[in-house]
């Protein structure tokens, strides 16, 4: 809690400070990220080429040193990696084209 805007000055310096941390997400397969906030929750968007894009940057020497740097504004897990799950898409009205097509 009241780390928020800590976190997203760190993380809007990803490209130009953490060029290699950039890449690895790149070369692990995570195409987007997208970080929303409800008081001390973060939820985070991705998309990925498959269910081992996280697993792959978890495992690269370049996140250690990210996990490091994030751990004090961040709550981690036994194995001090955050908590990622995949959802399964049910369902998206997409309202930008005409007619809306439902997914």
């Amino acid at each position: 809690p009241g780390k928020a805007a800590e976190y997203k000055r760190i993380h809007d310096d990803v490209p130009t400070k953490y060029p290699a941390l950039a890449a690895a997400i790149r070369d692990a397969g995570i195409h987007r990220e997208v970080v929303f906030t409800a008081d001390s929750l973060l939820i985070v968007y991705a998309e990925v080429s498959d269910p081992g894009a996280y697993p792959r940057l978890f495992a690269t020497e370049v996140h250690e040193r990210w996990a490091e740097l994030m751990a004090p504004l961040l709550e981690t897990g036994p194995n001090g990696l955050p908590d990622v799950r995949f959802m399964d898409h049910i369902w998206e009205l997409d309202l930008t084209v005409t007619p809306a097509v439902v997914r």
